[in-house]
């Protein structure tokens, strides 16, 4: 048994554990993954992306500031978080981290 992903325009709308027979009979554009990312670069998630281009799954943007990394196929904020052993938010209006109390 494999991960499948069924592709609608790009965005995922389905996910199934099957095997290849039963996908091979199951009408649209399903698209083999693995939980681990170990091929097309993530894991499918429903009202995520298939880049066709790329063979990569990848998640919605979890905020308008970060940007996509097209090796990784992550998103990342333009701000890197602090490595300090602090536990921190992401603050969207002020486009940085914000340390959690």
């Amino acid at each position: 048994m494999s991960y499948y992903a069924k592709i609608e325009g790009g965005l995922v709308t389905q996910v199934v554990i099957s095997d290849a027979d039963m996908i091979s009979k199951t009408e649209g554009t399903w698209i083999e993954y693995k939980k681990d990312g170990s091929i097309r670069k993530n894991p499918a998630s429903i009202g995520g992306r298939y880049d066709s281009e790329n063979d990569a799954f990848y998640p919605n943007c979890p905020y308008n500031s970060w940007s996509l990394n097209k090796t990784t196929f992550k998103y990342e904020p333009p701000v890197p978080r602090p490595d300090d052993g602090n536990k921190y938010v992401w603050n969207e209006s002020a486009i940085c981290w914000q340390k959690l109390n």
